[in-house]
């Protein structure tokens, strides 16, 4: 009776241990399938194109596809959405941007909260935006459209894409920040913004590097200034907005990658491990530097506190846009 007692112990027991190794083995595993990372912009876009650029050379590193879907629309609320109903399981990401964080700071009912429902897995890269002018144009300098602008108090115009977004509200604290007084104009897209300012439809255009870029090789366009306290690694003969005498300017815009609150810790690590390996990759950098994207990481792996970094950004930026959009009056249902 005992020895059978001991017997049926002993199968109970390798049970047990089997299904525990079968558990630490599936977690060992991870990714053991596809990972799916949400953009809430359209397919083409900065965002678009970082993340395949990242996210190509993640699936090297991990030995599964990681696929971008695009999911557009309520200033990113749409895309957030449908990580935070997705399981946290480390197969949904989001990729969150400062465009993120002006969603949160002006849009009164989305349904979730960006600092609490979400956590970070690592910043990707940071970029500043652009200001532009025609290249055939009166203007030579970011000085030169101030001293224009307070000479003639309402006559300057700035374009920008969509009201509510990075772009819009980096204008709205420039005119702020500078004490002038000018109407920012909003258009659909990032090319007609550019062709206004050709026509010279509006003087002064804020975009990012990446938009320009043929426009100011080929002279059709200027660049007087970028957003950022350091000078962009792209553009390093252009000075910042702060240095061309508009004090306390400071617009860096940024891409990460984030997860549902609740997503396992080991999951989070090897995606964050994965994000550095991609990003200190020689091929990666350059592709990502000629967008006029800075990656989060050296190309020796130098790039301690990815998450961190991340999650700060978007916190800042929160509290940030809050203040210049609460200032402007500038909100969303």
């Amino acid at each position: 009776m005992t020895g059978l007692s001991i017997t049926r112990r002993a199968a109970v027991f390798g049970v047990l241990s089997a299904s525990a190794t079968s558990r630490g083995s599936a977690q060992e595993a991870f990714p053991a399938r596809p990972i799916r990372v949400i953009v809430p912009f359209g397919a083409g876009g900065l965002a678009d194109v970082t993340t395949r650029i990242a996210g190509e050379a993640m699936a090297r590193d991990l030995g599964q596809p990681v696929v971008v879907v695009n999911q557009p629309g309520a200033n990113g609320v749409t895309a957030a959405k449908s990580v935070l109903s997705s399981p946290t399981d480390g197969y949904t990401l989001a990729l969150l941007t400062n465009g993120t964080a002006v969603a949160a700071a002006t849009t009164r009912n989305s349904g979730f909260d960006a600092e609490k429902d979400f956590a970070p897995i690592a910043l990707l890269g940071t970029f500043d935006f652009v200001f532009l002018v025609a290249g055939k144009g009166r203007f030579g300098s970011l000085s030169d459209i101030l001293e224009d602008a307070r000479r003639s108090p309402g006559k300057l115009t700035i374009g920008t894409v969509s009201a509510g977004s990075s772009q819009h509200l980096s204008a709205v604290l420039f005119k702020s920040l500078a004490g002038i007084d000018a109407t920012i104009l909003p258009f659909r897209t990032s090319p007609d913004v550019l062709t206004a300012l050709i026509r010279d439809d509006v003087q002064l255009a804020i975009d990012g590097y990446a938009a320009a870029a043929a426009l100011l090789g080929d002279g059709q366009l200027r660049a007087v200034a970028t957003s950022g306290l350091a000078r962009s690694p792209v553009l390093d003969d252009v000075p910042t907005v702060h240095e061309a005498g508009v004090a306390g300017f400071e617009v860096t815009s940024w891409n990460g990658l984030f997860a549902p609150v609740g997503t396992p810790r080991a999951a989070i690590d090897r995606l964050t491990t994965s994000v550095a390996a991609a990003l200190s990759q020689t091929a990666v950098r350059q592709r990502l530097l000629e967008l006029g994207i800075t990656p989060a990481c050296g190309a020796d792996r130098s790039c301690g506190g990815l998450p961190q970094e991340a999650g700060r950004r978007l916190a800042a930026d929160i509290k940030k846009w809050r203040m210049v959009a609460e200032k402007a009056g500038i909100s969303t249902p």
